[in-house]
């Protein structure tokens, strides 16, 4: 019997070691760790995180599961991935519809227009039913409260016009990514010109220039792509996809200013190098699951907590503004060609004064651009 818990205690005693050993090598590794997000900064950079994710992920496919991390990520027959949360019915919207009221009243002092705009949720109306049983988020039923909330405020949802079309999950989001498609963006581009221009009687691209697509180049990356969720589960678990790049084939001018944590950014020139970060489609992609390779990132060069677009060929353009998620980054670079100038915040990092800011500057129109997964109080930081 004492031989038998000798052996238990070495055995605990290694296993207590090699951790600790492990956990120094990954803070060696780790340098230099940004401090502001210390955790991301040491999950990102974790020794050998990808053989331990594919590895997981490969055993998960082998007993053909469908949920993965404690059904954080579900799978469904046609292999699309998705978010999930443990959640019982809708979330409660009264709150940030009356912060949109009162931001409503705001814009309309200062002779602007207050638009929401509901990107599709990925369950654009019912999930497989292969995935019955399983937890639900209730995005959509929120989202429809939401807008049932929001009256005299204008509102574009998009779920209505992908569902019109006939368009199904697969057509709209990618299957590793929570993110619509590059060319679903560009399809949410052209519904909202062409919904301005109905509204408001304006003629925004009244040729029907920048929202023709064949003035566009489109630089198809054949199974080169792993989004958010496919990132946590991994490739043998999630697979690989196709991404397609699209940019201007004609001339553009922007300057493109960015703030995030203190540090400024500027560029300028063509979209496809200011707009559009081409060091995500330079880079030797050696790292499917690195989210330095995630090619979504590149349109706005990812999220940050304020930016500034000019285009320098349009000066007489609208003024807008976007308070969004990162659902608008592709919808933002598109609609940047019928704009003179597009302030973008992101509620999630900006730290100033937000109602200061709505109240003392001017726009033609500003868009409120909330996915349904990001429907809570925290997402509408103004009129706290």
């Amino acid at each position: 019997m004492k031989h038998f818990f000798i052996k238990k205690e070495i055995t605990a005693s290694l296993f207590i070691i090699i951790l600790v050993l492990f956990s120094i090598v990954n803070c060696v590794y780790s340098l230099p760790i940004d401090m502001q997000e210390i955790e991301s900064s040491i999950n990102n950079s974790l020794l050998m995180k990808t053989s331990f994710i594919e590895s997981y992920g490969f055993m998960q496919s082998v007993l053909e599961k469908r949920e993965l991390n404690n059904f954080e990520v579900l799978k469904d027959n046609n292999d699309m991935l998705y978010l999930t949360s443990h959640q019982f019915s809708l979330r409660n919207v009264s709150q940030m519809v009356s912060r949109m009221h009162r931001l409503k009243e705001t814009v309309e002092s200062n002779n602007g227009q207050l638009i929401t705009l509901i990107p599709p949720d990925k369950i654009l109306e019912k999930r497989d039913a292969s995935l019955d049983g399983y937890p639900y988020s209730y995005n959509n039923e929120t989202a429809d409260a939401y807008k049932e909330g929001l009256k005299n405020i204008s509102v574009l949802d998009y779920r209505d016009i992908f569902l019109e079309k006939g368009l199904t999950n697969s057509d709209v989001f990618f299957k590793t990514d929570h993110h619509w498609k590059i060319e679903t963006a560009f399809q949410a581009f052209q519904e909202l010109v062409d919904y301005l221009n109905k509204k408001d009687s304006l003629k925004l691209d009244p040729q029907y220039y920048y929202r023709d697509l064949n003035n566009y180049n489109q630089f198809l990356y054949k199974d080169s792509y792993i989004g958010s969720i496919g990132r946590k589960t991994g490739k043998l678990y999630g697979g690989v996809e196709d991404y397609t790049l699209i940019y201007p084939n004609f001339e553009t001018s922007f300057e493109y200013d960015m703030q995030h944590y203190g540090e400024k950014t500027h560029r300028a020139g063509r979209m496809d190098d200011t707009l559009i970060n081409p060091h995500y489609f330079k880079i030797d992609r050696k790292d499917y699951l690195n989210p330095q390779y995630d090619f979504y990132s590149a349109y706005l060069d990812y999220n940050c907590s304020y930016a500034k677009i000019v285009n320098k060929n349009n000066p007489d353009g609208l003024k807008v503004v976007f308070y969004k998620d990162s659902y608008s980054m592709p919808l933002i670079t598109f609609f940047s060609t019928v704009c003179s100038e597009i302030e973008i915040i992101d509620p999630r990092y900006y730290d100033k004064d937000i109602n200061k800011y709505f109240e003392e500057n001017k726009f033609d129109y500003v868009f409120v651009s909330m996915s349904p997964d990001l429907l809570y109080e925290d997402s509408f930081i103004f009129y706290k």
